[in-house]
């Protein structure tokens, strides 16, 4: 009998061992996905409504235009280099917006900015001082 219980054990152990380590391993594989395999984000440059930064940030990799007109999402307005200065162009339809530049460094540090070009700001629910547009 003590054999039987031996045998259904390692039945079971190796049964269950496998589906264990192939759980294991996709989350791992799931980790090591690198900068190389995410797919790039096209600069937004064309639209009613520029945004312009000088190039005053060596260490910026890339600038992102983060508002109520992007939903908040960080990866759908991000800004190009054109003659020496950093622009974003997005369609915005007649209304009051807010929004923030996000300033991603090479090193992967962000950094969050209110508008330098534009005096229209102030303190949002969040905390956050937004730059306000007004678009008509």
């Amino acid at each position: 009998m003590k054999f039987m219980k031996i045998n259904w054990f390692l039945i079971i152990f190796i049964l269950i061992l496998p589906g264990c380590c192939k759980t294991h391993h996709a989350r791992q594989d799931y980790y090591q996905i690198t900068q190389d395999d995410m797919v790039e984000i096209k600069p937004s440059l064309s639209g009613n409504v520029e945004f312009t930064l000088e190039d005053d940030y060596p260490y910026v990799e890339k600038i992102v235009v983060y508002g109520n007109f992007t939903n908040y999402s960080k990866f759908e307005t991000i800004f190009g280099k054109e003659n020496g200065k950093w622009v974003c162009r997005v369609d915005l339809k007649p209304g009051r917006y807010n929004y923030l530049f996000l300033l991603i460094n090479k090193d992967g540090t962000q950094k969050w900015l209110s508008d330098p070009n534009n005096p229209d700001r102030g303190r949002h629910i969040d905390g956050y001082h937004y730059s306000f547009l007004e678009v008509e």
